[in-house]
């Protein structure tokens, strides 16, 4: 019976991050309720393990690292608030001991599908390419800190993280 909870509660935490993933690409915002289904079921999880009590205290370290970390990017302004707890929440899922690893396939499928949004929008709008190129060799020479705040919110890209994230946790799982 505990054999078959925790096989079954780990289909439902990938079941719900994939929802997690659509809906986010889909309304661009991430549901509270579907990150405190996959929290719950997470514990759940947890708890039918080999050694639950260990495992919960490893989740919670990694969800209260993961959750500082990703809450000063919010303070930078680089991140949204629902992938603040979408983090922290992944931070849970996979522990203390894995959340190194993790970051490193989140940052993999970033670059991944940043490139591809990237490559989409200079598809969709040619006439940006040599702008985007001019300024991003200014801001890196150092040159242009004022051509980041020049920018018209409509003109930015906006990518939605739960999806990179949901593809860095089953880059991690594969490899």
């Amino acid at each position: 019976m505990a054999a078959e909870m925790f096989t079954y509660t780990y289909y439902l935490i990938w079941l719900v991050f994939i929802t997690i993933a659509v809906f986010d690409a889909r309304e661009h915002r991430i549901p509270n309720y579907a990150l405190l289904l996959v929290l719950v079921t997470a514990i759940i999880h947890k708890a039918f393990s080999a050694s639950p009590a260990p495992s919960l205290i490893e989740a919670f370290i990694g969800a209260l690292f993961m959750f500082g970390f990703s809450f000063v990017f919010f303070m930078l302004r680089a991140m949204a608030p629902g992938d603040v707890k979408l983090l922290g929440v992944v931070g849970f899922v996979v522990g203390w001991h894995h959340l190194l690893d993790t970051a490193f396939w989140i940052a993999v499928s970033t670059v991944i599908v940043g490139s591809f949004y990237a490559v989409y929008r200079l598809a969709e709008r040619p006439e940006l390419a040599q702008t985007t190129m001019f300024k991003y060799s200014v801001i890196v020479s150092g040159k242009g800190r004022d051509l980041i705040s020049n920018d018209v919110g409509a003109n930015k890209l906006r990518m939605p993280f739960a999806p990179i994230v949901v593809i860095g946790l089953a880059l991690h799982q594969y490899f």
